[in-house]
């Protein structure tokens, strides 16, 4: 647990947090995002178990470009959008 999950409610007192800085304006980048459907290749990645169903997300490799901060490298060494953080370039 690293205290930063967003579900329910979770711990925000100023006094457990440190070296603050201001996200600024976003809404520049946030009309640069483009969620597109799509289908997993899960044919050739059977052991992550994805389905065959349309699903509507984020490409990472294009997030990267707009926004990095919400793109991490997973241990396999695939992209990850960090969804759990979006919701605060939404406000």
């Amino acid at each position: 647990f690293g205290g930063g999950t967003i579900s329910g409610s979770c711990s925000s007192d100023a006094r457990l947090k440190k070296e603050f800085k201001v996200l600024g304006p976003v809404s520049e980048k946030l009309a640069q995002i483009a969620p597109k459907f799509y289908k997993w290749r899960s044919e050739e990645f059977p052991e992550r178990h994805y389905g065959q169903q349309e699903e509507l997300g984020l490409v990472a490799q294009d997030l990267l470009e707009i926004i990095p901060e919400l793109v991490q490298i997973d241990e396999d060494g695939f992209y990850r959008v960090r969804y759990q953080r979006l919701p605060f370039y939404l406000i």
